[in-house]
């Protein structure tokens, strides 16, 4: 006795099978980062939220301390700024004297992050600009975002 031949609607079911599967799980990774992207990078409220959650944390207050640092220092050529402070006799002094700003600057940084005022405040977004936005007729002018 031979074994009944398949119907050809069994392979194409258990192809549309698979890729309804494979839709779903494209449809739950795609929602999943909308999701992220909604509560974290849309919703500031929820950003400075977990931004100052982390700043409670000294070893992102120190390494937030050492970006800030690096930020001012890349921005500013700081020991050109001492040098022509300086009379031309003491300019060799410039150096050390930026090395030790530097120092100071992240020392300092770090103290400020300390502070609760400060960590309410949370970490700016990455690549955002706050710009204050406001005119006669709205005097609650709430921060605008510009990617």
């Amino acid at each position: 006795m031979a074994a009944p031949e398949p119907s050809p609607a069994k392979p194409r079911r258990r192809w549309l099978a698979r890729g309804l599967v494979v839709l779903a799980a494209l449809l739950a990774f795609l929602a999943l980062h909308a999701i992220w992207l909604d509560r974290q990078l849309l919703n500031t409220d929820n950003w400075t939220a977990s931004s100052s959650e982390l700043l409670e944390r000294p070893a992102v207050r120190n390494q937030a301390a050492a970006f800030l640092t690096d930020e001012l220092y890349q921005r500013v050529d700081i020991e050109a700024a001492i040098r022509d402070a300086l009379p031309p006799r003491a300019q060799v002094l410039a150096e050390p004297a930026a090395r030790l700003l530097r120092e100071r600057v992240e020392l300092r940084a770090r103290q400020m992050l300390q502070r609760p005022r400060v960590q309410a405040c949370g970490l700016p977004l990455p690549g955002v600009q706050l710009v204050e936005h406001g005119d006669a007729h709205r005097p609650q002018s709430r921060p605008l975002l510009y990617i």
